[in-house]
């Protein structure tokens, strides 16, 4: 079993610049764990005494449930130092791979679209997110698309920031699209009242339930407790009231800031397959801008 534990302070630090784009301020403190003055070396491996004496500690500061603090640690998420330890460290990403997506029609068939590239851009923390889909067409020609979502407001682009237009997607379905995300959906629990977040154990696997933007969540947690299944109550444009589950499973340090995104990450909608996606790519920190087109906000005035 492998676990991530955070680095040192002056590890730490670099991340943050490259997540934020600003230098952070972590110096070791009193009440930083001993496990951050490693000289950056990278902690994997079986838990050690020392490691977990330092999870147990930091989950008593944050008043986290120990398999919650662990699902933090195996996604990257826990990272500071005293004053400036957190638990959604992890704020723009973007992934990139290929697959297949079967589209539900109202005739009740499902088509089978093979993507050639996808790439997801996302802000966790707005949320808002960019979408690009190179398809190929019963005439084997590719089509680019580019679907759009931040906060209320979703359309979509010609290119990014370009063309932007209403879409009969709501904005609420491609918000779970981001939800559903490990990362998303991590950040969505810890940032739930605690009283009302749930962890219990099926099959020997730890499972979280807790209140998303108004569904409730199911999270179950594999031996390396990272999130392997998710399931999420959506309101899905065509099918209407049903339930979307993730599963994700290879997960890889990408880009060696101990930031874990998996490689294989499969959907279903309402019991039929939905999305089967290969990740090829994964990095954080770049710049990703979201802005509304006036017409898209006219459009939500009327």
């Amino acid at each position: 079993m492998q676990h991530r534990l955070m680095r040192s302070a002056t590890c730490a630090a670099l991340l943050a610049v490259s997540m934020t784009g600003q230098a952070a301020q972590a110096p070791a403190t009193a009440e930083t764990p001993s496990v951050l003055q490693d000289q950056g070396r990278s902690l994997a491996g079986p838990l050690t005494p020392a490691s977990m004496k330092a999870l147990t500690e930091a989950a008593e500061r944050l008043k986290l449930p120990l398999p919650l603090m662990q699902a933090a640690d195996g996604l990257g998420m826990w990272r500071g130092g005293g004053a400036g330890e957190r638990l959604d460290a992890i704020i723009r990403a973007e992934f990139e791979g290929n697959g297949v997506i079967y589209q539900p029609a109202k005739s009740g068939k499902w088509a089978e679209t093979k993507v050639k590239q996808f790439i997801f851009s996302v802000d966790y923390s707005l949320p808002a997110s960019r979408v690009m889909l190179v398809t190929t067409d019963a005439a084997g020609k590719d089509q680019k698309t580019f679907h759009v979502v931040r906060e209320n407001f979703a359309w979509d682009e010609t290119a990014p920031g370009i063309g932007g237009k209403a879409t009969t997607d709501s904005a609420e379905w491609r918000r779970r699209e981001i939800e559903v995300l490990p990362h998303s959906i991590m950040r969505a629990v810890f940032a739930a009242d605690r009283t009302k977040v749930k962890l219990t154990q099926q099959g020997g696997k730890h499972v979280i339930t807790a209140p998303v933007h108004g569904v409730t969540a199911k999270i179950t947690l594999a031996p390396n407790f990272r999130p392997e299944r998710v399931e999420l109550p959506v309101t899905h444009p065509v099918l209407g009231k049903t339930t979307l589950v993730a599963t994700y499973s290879d997960y890889k340090d990408w880009d060696g800031y101990e930031v874990f995104f998996p490689q294989k990450i499969q959907y279903s909608l309402g019991g039929k397959p939905f999305v089967d996606l290969t990740a090829t790519k994964h990095a954080i920190g770049m710049y990703l801008i979201f802005p509304v087109p006036p017409a898209v906000q006219q459009a939500a005035k009327n």
